[in-house]
C-alpha cells in the first residue's frame, strides 16, 4: 500500500505541461551579466480586481504575473517557491501543502473531455483507484469548471485527489486537492470555497499595463555602454536607448537618424551632417554637434580600451592616433556649428555610412558619463538619446523600456518588457499561453511540437537572418598553418548529419561565409564536401603526419559542458581522423569579449551582420588585422584591400566573391550553417519584425486589447 501523505490537505494548482520552446542555435550567446544599475522609476502597478466580498476567515492570493487569484484561510500562509513544478507552498497549521503550477496548452474538446484526459496522469498505480465524476460546477465569477474525485486506498484508510479543471483561452488550469477522505469531509466547505474562488484575468506582469506593453524574453544586456557593446543582446538595448547620426532602415538603406541630412564631397572623404533642430537627451537637454564629437572621441579613448572602436570608427582620420594615446582629440571630427559636424575618413569607402550605424558611434551625455567613469551606465539615470528610456532593470528578473516621447519619431509602442525568466516552476510556454507574455523565441528543437499544434502553428512566424555559424581556425599556428590539415578537418566533418542530429534539420548548410540575402552571396560558390577518406589521405601527407601538434577546441561553458554541437564535432574528428582534441571551456563573457586571449587553435563562433555589406564579414573578420579569424593569405588581403576603395558596386561584389571562394578553397574557416529566427506571437501583436541583423524591431508594434 501507499504511505499516507503527511499533510492533512494538499492543494495543487496545475497549468498542465508542454515542452518549453528552447534550444535554438545562437550566433553570439548572451554573456553573463555584469553588475546592473539601480532601477529607475517604474510604472505604477494597476490594481488587479478580486471578487468581493472576501469570505469571512479567508484572504486573497493574487498573481498579476499570471493573471490568477483565489482565496485561502487567513490562518494559513502562502508563499511562491522554486523547485520543479512547485509554485506555491501553503501552510495550513498542521502540515505543508503545495500548489503546483505547470503548463499545458488546452486540447480540443469540452471541459469534460479535458478533465477525462487529465485523470490518468493524476491516478496512482496502486491502491485500487476509482474515479467519481462530480460534473460541471459554476465558480464565484460565473466561470464553468469541471470536477472529479480520485479515491484510492492507503495505509490506514482512503485518500482523495479532488480535481477542478477550467480554461481561459488556450490555457488549461487544474487545481488538485490531496487529502485523507476524512479531512476532505471535515473541511468540505473550506475546500469548496478555495476551489470556487479561483479566477483568471488578463495578466499584468511587473505592474506595466498590458495594453501598452509588449512582453517578450529578450535577454539581459551585458553592458549599456555603446562604445564597448559587441554582442547581439546588448545591441538591442543599446540601440533602443541611444541613437547616432544615421541608422539602417527596414529596407536596408542608410537613412538619417539624429542627423537631418548628410552630404559627401566629390573626393568621397568628407561627410557633413546637419543635426535635427529638435533633438534632446532624455532629460530634455538639447543634443549638439559637440556631443557627437565627444562621444566619438570617448569611444576612441585609449583608457576605455574599446574592442569595437578600431573596427567601426577606425576609418576616421585621427581615430588610430587617439586609440594609441598619441592624440588628445580625433582630428577627423570637426564641429562646424551647433548643428553641423564634419567627419573626414582616410580613403573613399562606400560602406562608411553603414559603419556609423554601429553602437560605437551612438551619442552619450558627457554630463552623465564623466562624473561616474567606466561604470556610468550602471547609474540611476543613464540619460540616453534614443527612442526608449530605461524604466527598470532588476538583475535576472526584468528589463523595462519606456517610450521617449521627445524622440524625433516616437515609437508607436509605449513599453517593452523583457522578463529574464518565467515564474519558478512555470515554463515560458505557459507564460505565453496565459497572455502574460506576447511572444517567445522558438528553438529548432521545439519547431516540430509547434508545427504539429493546430493553434500554435498559426502563431509561428519565421524571419530570415544574415547570420553564419562557423568554426574559426588559427591559420598562423600549427597544425592549421598547413592548408591540407585545414581541408582534412573540414572534410572529416559531416555537416549535413550535424544539422539533422543536433538541429533537427531546421538550419541551412553553409558553403561559404556570406549568408543568403547578403549582397554578394552566391549560390554557385564551391564548398568543400564531406569526404573522410580524402581527409585521412590529406592528413597522412601533411607536414605534421608524423608528429601531430595538440588541437585545442575553445568553447563556451554551458553548465560545465560543451554544447551538443561542439561534442558532435569533436567526436567526428576523433573518429574519422584519429586525432585527440582537447576542449577548453570558458565563461561566455570571457569567450565573447576576450576571444583573442582565450582561444586554442580552433573555436566555434557565429557572425550576425552589422550592416548589409560583405565587407562586414570578409574584411572585418578575416583581414590581416582580424576580428575573429587567423586566415593568413596575401592574395585574400589584396582582394579585400582592393574592394575597399572600389566604388563600382558590381566590381566590388565580384572582388568579394573571388576572396570568399579563395577563403573556402583554402579552408580558412569552417562554415557550418545559417538559420532563421522563429517566434511565437500572440494574435494581439501587430507589426512585429525580427530584422535580418538579428534584432527585434519593436518600435512599430501596435497591440490589440487582451480579451
Amino acid at each position: 500500500m501507499l504511505k499516507r501523505v503527511l499533510a492533512p490537505v494538499l492543494l495543487m494548482l496545475l497549468v498542465v505541461g508542454a515542452p518549453a520552446c528552447s534550444g535554438e542555435p545562437e550566433p553570439t550567446a548572451t554573456p553573463v551579466p555584469t553588475p546592473t544599475p539601480t532601477p529607475t522609476a517604474t510604472p505604477e502597478p494597476t490594481a488587479t480586481p478580486t471578487p468581493d466580498p472576501v469570505p469571512e476567515g479567508f484572504v486573497p492570493f493574487v498573481s498579476q504575473e499570471l493573471g490568477i487569484s483565489l482565496y485561502y484561510p487567513a490562518e494559513w500562509s502562502i508563499t511562491p517557491t522554486g523547485g520543479e513544478g512547485a509554485w506555491l507552498v501553503v501552510q495550513d497549521g498542521e502540515g505543508i501543502s503545495r500548489m503546483l503550477l505547470l503548463s499545458r496548452q488546452a486540447s480540443a474538446g469540452s471541459l469534460s473531455e479535458q478533465i477525462e484526459a487529465a485523470i490518468p496522469s493524476l491516478t496512482p498505480e496502486e491502491g485500487n483507484p476509482r474515479v467519481e465524476r462530480t460534473g460541471a460546477v459554476t465558480l464565484d465569477d460565473g466561470t464553468t469548471a469541471e470536477r472529479a474525485d480520485i479515491l484510492y486506498e492507503v495505509e490506514g484508510g482512503t485518500d482523495v485527489r479532488r480535481m477542478q479543471v477550467m480554461q481561459r483561452g488556450e490555457l488549461l488550469y487544474l487545481l488538485v486537492v490531496i487529502a485523507p477522505l476524512a479531512e476532505v469531509e471535515r473541511q468540505e466547505e473550506t475546500i469548496d470555497t478555495m476551489l470556487a474562488s479561483f479566477r483568471s484575468f488578463p495578466p499584468e506582469p511587473y505592474g506595466v499595463p498590458r495594453d501598452s506593453a509588449f512582453t517578450m524574453p529578450l535577454g539581459e544586456p551585458t553592458t549599456l555602454d555603446p562604445a564597448i557593446a559587441r554582442e547581439t543582446t546588448s545591441h538591442f538595448f543599446v540601440t533602443s536607448l541611444f541613437s547616432g547620426l544615421v541608422r539602417i532602415s527596414s529596407d536596408f538603406s542608410i537613412e538619417p537618424d539624429l542627423a537631418e541630412d548628410f552630404r559627401v564631397d566629390v573626393t568621397g572623404l568628407v561627410y557633413t551632417f546637419t543635426l535635427r533642430d529638435d533633438i534632446t537627451f532624455h532629460d530634455g537637454t538639447p543634443i549638439t554637434a559637440e556631443d557627437f564629437k565627444y562621444s566619438i572621441e570617448r569611444a576612441a579613448d585609449a583608457a576605455l580600451n574599446s574592442e569595437t572602436a578600431p573596427t567601426y570608427l577606425g576609418d576616421i582620420v585621427g581615430v588610430t592616433e587617439k586609440l594609441n594615446g598619441e592624440a588628445e582629440e580625433v582630428s577627423g571630427v570637426q564641429v562646424v556649428d551647433e548643428r553641423t559636424i564634419r567627419i573626414t575618413i582616410d580613403e573613399p569607402k562606400g560602406y562608411f555610412l553603414a559603419k556609423l550605424t554601429y553602437p560605437s558611434a551612438a551619442i552619450v551625455d558627457r554630463r552623465t558619463v564623466e562624473p561616474l567613469g567606466f561604470d556610468w551606465w550602471m547609474s540611476d539615470d543613464i540619460n540616453g538619446s534614443g527612442p526608449y528610456r530605461l524604466a527598470r532593470w532588476e538583475r535576472e528578473e526584468v528589463v523595462v523600456l519606456q517610450r521617449f516621447n521627445g524622440y524625433h519619431s516616437p515609437a508607436a509602442l509605449e513599453y517593452v518588457v523583457s522578463p529574464l525568466a518565467a515564474l519558478p516552476g512555470v515554463g515560458g510556454l505557459a507564460m505565453y499561453l496565459s497572455d502574460a507574455w506576447d511572444a517567445i523565441p522558438v528553438g529548432t528543437g521545439s519547431l516540430g511540437f509547434v508545427r504539429e499544434s493546430e493553434s500554435l502553428s498559426s502563431q509561428l512566424s519565421e524571419f530570415d537572418q544574415l547570420i553564419t555559424i562557423y568554426l574559426g581556425v588559427d591559420g598562423a599556428q600549427p597544425p592549421f598553418d598547413d592548408p591540407d590539415v585545414r581541408r582534412a578537418f573540414l572534410m572529416a566533418l559531416d555537416r549535413e548529419r550535424l544539422i539533422e542530429v543536433v538541429y533537427d534539420g531546421n538550419v541551412e548548410l553553409a558553403k561559404g561565409l556570406l549568408p543568403p540575402g547578403m549582397p554578394g552571396y552566391s549560390e554557385s560558390l564551391r564548398g568543400i564536401p564531406y569526404d573522410p577518406e580524402e581527409a585521412r589521405r590529406l592528413l597522412a601527407e601533411s607536414e605534421y603526419a608524423d608528429d601531430f601538434p595538440e588541437v585545442v577546441f575553445s568553447a563556451v561553458d554551458v553548465d560545465g559542458e560543451p554544447t551538443e554541437m561542439v561534442q558532435f564535432v569533436v567526436a567526428a574528428w576523433q573518429e574519422e581522423l584519429g586525432v585527440d582534441v582537447q576542449v577548453e571551456l570558458h565563461e561566455s563573457d570571457v569567450f565573447y569579449y576576450s576571444l583573442e586571449n582565450v582561444v586554442g587553435n580552433v573555436w566555434h563562433s557565429g557572425w550576425v551582420a552589422d550592416y548589409p555589406d560583405p565587407e562586414n564579414f570578409l574584411d572585418l573578420l578575416l583581414h590581416t588585422q582580424p576580428l575573429d579569424g587567423r586566415f593568413v593569405n596575401d592574395q585574400f588581403d589584396t582582394l579585400i584591400e582592393g574592394a575597399r576603395a572600389e566604388w563600382d558596386r558590381e566590381i566590388r561584389l565580384s572582388m568579394y566573391g573571388e576572396a570568399e571562394q579563395l577563403l573556402i578553397d583554402e579552408a580558412g574557416l569552417f562554415p557550418l550553417f545559417h538559420f532563421k529566427d522563429y517566434v511565437l506571437l500572440r494574435p494581439r501583436v501587430q507589426g512585429f519584425q525580427m530584422n535580418p541583423l538579428g534584432q527585434p524591431d519593436v518600435a512599430g508594434i501596435t497591440l490589440n486589447p487582451i480579451e
